[in-house]
């Protein structure tokens, strides 16, 4: 089992490793089949949602699973437990028809095979103006499910009534300890079933940087803008990864997180990778709203953020690469950086120096960073 998420971790999955990771879901289908497992309960799970008065983008998803309660003081044998069943054990059910409640309005979705519904739809008319960031919707079975007895489900949707910019942030390494550049990436495989929310570290200075970016550079008349995670992490680590922002005090936002496991297909020559196309959707979802895109060195981030800024001119306010201290990989965004010839991307050491930098530029107020950083000083970070 180990062997098969080491293989996908380090992208290099080929087919017979795939079915290694797979014969462990359907183990558990069939000792349930035979009643040797418990038959879990149906849950409807639904993700946090972005969009604008005029369209709207909401996810979600149907796992037959057992309910996982986690808690600081949780051994590192029942957050392995818990985090293998998130992985292996969770079931998902397809083809059940839901409907979905915003506003008084009444949209219908239908599961997918990997349990997915999802609703992207333009609003005609467009939903009514309100000064709330974010708009609460209800997930509930279609009186023609051939399901029952699965409680409705309220997520929310993120609509920026006052921003004045994005924020779009990746996850690993750039706000939590991931050690994605550790050897054979042992580290990582270590953090991700080990360690719960609870446990696992932010990045020293992360969540002021964040604050303050969400607040902007007028203390006096606060803005709210918006802030968007983007990680290749699978969907299987959503309510971890809320629950870790939450812990730490960063901003809320919507996460946008890939399917676990890669499809056996081939992949078209324009296809710019996973970060690319979400940060994309994004940028083309707010059309009138200039971005910050915040990274880290350890993998492609500056390369995707660079293209990003040349495929959207002036959409772009500032870019920001933290340093993971790898000379190697220091030495190759420094190079990308210079070969780009924008003056707007910065490599960090610090969140710190990424906020003077932000403040003199107007992104933020450093008076409220310090705040912020003052405030989060009883956290254990990553240096």
């Amino acid at each position: 089992m180990f062997a098969g998420l080491f293989i996908f971790t380090c992208g290099k999955v080929n087919q017979s490793m795939q079915q290694e990771m797979r014969f462990f879901q359907h183990t558990g289908n069939l000792l349930r089949s035979i009643g040797m497992l418990k038959t879990r309960p149906v849950t409807i799970k639904a993700y946090r949602g972005f969009g604008s008065l005029d369209r709207v983008f909401i996810i979600g998803r149907i796992l037959r699973e057992r309910p996982i309660l986690s808690g600081e003081h949780d051994s590192r044998w029942k957050t392995l437990a818990d985090n293998l069943h998130r992985f292996f054990f969770s079931k998902k059910v397809a083809k059940v028809k839901l409907k979905i409640e915003l506003q008084g309005r009444i949209f219908h979705a239908v599961s997918t095979r990997k349990g997915y519904f999802r609703l992207y739809t333009k609003m005609d008319p467009p939903l009514a103006s309100t000064d709330q960031h974010w708009l609460p919707y209800k997930v509930s079975l279609d009186t023609s499910a051939a399901l029952s007895g699965i409680s409705d489900t309220t997520g929310e949707l993120l609509v920026p009534s006052r921003g004045q910019m994005g924020i779009i942030t990746d996850i690993d390494d750039t706000i939590i300890q991931t050690q994605i550049t550790s050897f054979l990436r042992l580290k990582m495989i270590y953090l991700t079933f080990m360690k719960n929310a609870s446990k696992r570290k932010p990045i020293r200075q992360a969540a002021a940087f964040l604050k303050a970016l969400e607040t902007g550079g007028n203390p006096t008349n606060p803005a709210q803008n918006p802030v968007f995670y983007v990680s290749k992490s699978p969907w299987n680590l959503y309510e971890i990864l809320t629950e870790f922002l939450e812990i730490n005090q960063m901003p809320k936002g919507p996460l946008f997180l890939r399917d676990f496991g890669i499809p056996f297909r081939r992949i078209p020559i324009a296809f710019k990778g996973f970060k690319y196309r979400k940060i994309k959707k994004i940028l083309k979802a707010y059309p009138d709203m200039p971005f910050v895109l915040i990274g880290d060195s350890g993998e492609k981030d500056a390369d995707i953020y660079i293209q990003l800024a040349k495929d959207f001119p002036d959409r772009i306010r500032a870019i920001y690469i933290r340093d993971v201290n790898s000379k190697l990989r220091t030495k190759r965004v420094q190079e990308l950086i210079a070969a780009s010839e924008l003056d707007y991307i910065t490599l960090v050491k610090t969140y710190k120096q990424a906020a003077v930098h932000a403040a003199a530029v107007g992104l933020l107020d450093i008076a409220q960073f310090n705040v912020f950083k003052k405030n989060n000083k009883s956290k254990k970070h990553e240096p």
